[in-house]
């Protein structure tokens, strides 16, 4: 069996608080609405949880720019399992390299819930492209 860095069982973590933050982001992002969880999901949870774990006085790197810990946990608690549907629709479409991936995947979820309505607006407006993915079957007439 291979140990995967989010099994909590196999690997827990050396601050039981932490593991708190991940099955709290795991529940937000409710495991058993994503049809095909994985790697990618159970990165954007650590992420979360990250995020979740630190001072509300804290400042947080996103987009650049420095932010506190309160503003981006109040806005990572609303992302929904749609939020995170749509950053790895996005994510999978990049065509360069990432070099700072979980910087980029920080600031995509946080940027997801100003922006996840006008997304699929514009996509079915600009060259009427539907979502494939199961979660977009409420954007298809």
């Amino acid at each position: 069996m291979i140990k995967k860095a989010y099994d909590l069982e196999l690997c827990p973590s050396v601050c039981p608080s932490f593991d708190t933050f991940v099955m709290r982001a795991k529940e937000q992002l409710d495991f058993d609405y994503l049809p095909d969880f994985g790697d990618f999901e159970h990165e954007a949870c650590m992420i979360l949880a990250e995020v979740y774990s630190l001072a509300p006085d804290s400042l947080l790197k996103i987009s650049g720019s420095m932010k506190p810990a309160h503003i981006a946990q109040g806005v990572f608690a609303k992302l929904t399992p749609e939020h995170l549907q749509m950053v790895r629709d996005n994510f999978m479409r990049i065509d360069y390299p990432v070099y700072n991936k979980k910087l980029y995947l920080r600031t995509a979820l946080y940027n997801s819930v100003f922006e996840i309505s006008a997304h699929y607006d514009n996509l079915v407006r600009v060259d009427g492209l539907i979502p494939t993915t199961t979660l977009a079957s409420k954007w298809q007439k």
